[in-house]
């Protein structure tokens, strides 16, 4: 780890555990602190992270389908989630992992041209 980092971590490890204390006195959410509920969550995150790269790196035209392996059903238990493009703008997902369905998603953008090598105007 390069030395200007240090300072960053290690005040982040001391949060981590500041806010672990603090949840550990409450009955309803020291549950959340254990290990497993801690990974299922980051494998979670790491799920909706890649299914948003999924949609905001790959033109609509250009998707198709795929799988996301090791997604958490609970703390003990995994699935492989597979998505297929059905229609235009639609996409199904197996298992379906979210509450509401179905599940309405829109986000702005734009689709930006890389810069020729050496172009340094932006």
């Amino acid at each position: 780890m390069s030395p200007p980092l240090t300072p960053f971590l290690d005040g982040e490890l001391e949060r981590q555990k500041h806010l672990k204390n603090e949840l550990a006195q409450d009955p309803v959410a020291a549950g959340w602190i254990e290990e497993k509920h801690l990974f299922q969550n980051y494998k979670q995150l790491q799920f909706f992270d890649t299914l948003a790269l999924y949609f905001n790196c790959v033109h609509e035209d250009a998707r198709e389908a795929t799988e996301f392996p090791h997604i958490p059903l609970t703390a003990d238990e995994d699935v492989t989630i597979a998505l297929r493009p059905t229609a235009k703008g639609v996409y199904g997902l197996s298992p379906y992992p979210f509450g509401e369905d179905p599940l309405k998603v829109s986000f702005a953008g734009r689709w930006l041209v890389p810069l020729a090598e050496g172009d340094d105007d932006l």
